[in-house]
Parts: C-alpha cells; sequence; structure tokens
C-alpha cells in the first residue's frame, strides 16, 4: 500500500466523509460538489503542520507557481 494515499484517505474520511454521511447516500451531486469545495479549501485556506504552517498551495507555488492551478483546474472541472 501507498502510505501517503491512504493518509490522504484517512483525512478525507475523518475531516469530511464522516461529517457529511447523510448527503453521500440522499444527494451524491450535492456531496460531490462539497467535497471539492473541501478540497480546494484544505489545498488553498487550511495551514498544515507538516508544511511550516502553510498551505500547500503556497508552499508548492515556491517552488512551482503553476503547479498548483493545473490540479485545482481538474477539480473544478470534475466538480
Amino acid at each position: 500500500m501507498n502510505p501517503c494515499a491512504e493518509r490522504f484517505n484517512r483525512t478525507i474520511q475523518e475531516q469530511f466523509v464522516d461529517y457529511h454521511e447523510d448527503q453521500l447516500f440522499h444527494d451524491l451531486p450535492g456531496f460531490n460538489r462539497k467535497l471539492a469545495d473541501w478540497l480546494v479549501d484544505c489545498n488553498t485556506v487550511l495551514l498544515h503542520h507538516s508544511l511550516g504552517l502553510q498551505s500547500p498551495a503556497t508552499s508548492s507555488s515556491i517552488i512551482n507557481p503553476s503547479a498548483i492551478w493545473g490540479g485545482l483546474i481538474h477539480l473544478l472541472l470534475i466538480a
């Protein structure tokens, strides 16, 4: 198993799915929109301890400014 993918899945489960489980079964399009919004916030607004209290977008833009925008556009297109 890939530990990074497993950690990502656990984070989504604990921080999003557990709080929106009813919507998952009754309004899947609404659930997916909220999940896309949460993922964007998670990567652009929320601070991560592993990144020195920076958001992944801030941390990535320091290394490669165009890297984060391709991923965010993809998330918005599939939502």
